[in-house]
């Protein structure tokens, strides 16, 4: 064998390795449900939403489970669609990190009826938990819980500009774009540069000044709220 003809024996075999190095496959579960009533949906279609192919549908407990395979290099991508009739199509655009073959994850969705006033939700499950039904049903619990959680701060914001809410002997900062939830009441809060406990803050702030807020790990404060 030429010198010539072994170069390109061992270029494309590493070429082949190369492409099979990339190969991932994910493995995705969960329910589909819809958003108000937070009961299944059956027969949803879910599409790759890049190259509109099929991949799978819910059965009769609104559970689905789908496999992507991704053979890009660096972190992974990708963009699904969720179809029922009687709702509206609903998009989710992922971006994770550069994960190995064989990802597994948990992913519910909440699809809107048309007309209905409850917006469509996606939510991902706690990593390593599987990914069977029974597993997905588990997951749940914390996804509904969570959905009734926001649904009260939502009632509780109604007609106001709070930002310190309190639901039953729980405490929450609420801006126009989220919510955290705080360790008491009277939590230290940094506002810009002055330090505000947590159950004054509706004297001196309004929930649409909020640009950013997040807990903190500081001497005086525990959480901190951007105003400029």
């Amino acid at each position: 064998m030429t010198k010539k003809a072994i170069g390109l024996l061992l270029f494309i075999c590493t070429s082949l390795l190369h492409l099979s190095a990339q190969a991932r496959t994910i493995q995705l579960a969960g329910l589909v449900v819809d958003s108000q009533t937070l009961n299944p949906i059956a027969t949803a279609d879910i599409y790759d939403d890049e190259t509109h192919r099929l991949i799978g549908s819910t059965n009769t407990e609104g559970y689905y489970h789908i496999s992507l395979d991704y053979n890009k290099p660096g972190d992974i991508r990708f963009k699904l669609r969720v179809v029922k009739n009687g709702y509206n199509a609903f998009t989710q655009t992922e971006h994770w990190g550069n994960l190995c073959d064989g990802t597994t994850s948990l992913m519910y969705f909440g699809l809107q009826q048309k007309q209905a006033a409850a917006p469509a939700f996606s939510s991902l499950g706690d990593k390593g938990n599987g990914i069977t039904y029974d597993q997905a049903l588990q997951g749940f619990i914390k996804v509904r819980e969570g959905r009734v959680l926001e649904t009260q701060l939502a009632h509780a914001c109604e007609g106001n500009q709070k930002v310190f809410i309190q639901l039953d002997d729980a405490a929450y900062l609420v801006s126009n774009t989220g919510w955290i939830k705080l360790n008491s009441a009277d939590d230290k809060v940094r506002v810009d540069d002055k330090i505000v406990a947590a159950n004054q803050l509706n004297d001196v702030l309004k929930r649409g000044q909020i640009k950013w807020m997040s807990p903190v790990d500081e001497k005086d404060a525990k959480f901190a709220i951007r105003t400029k």
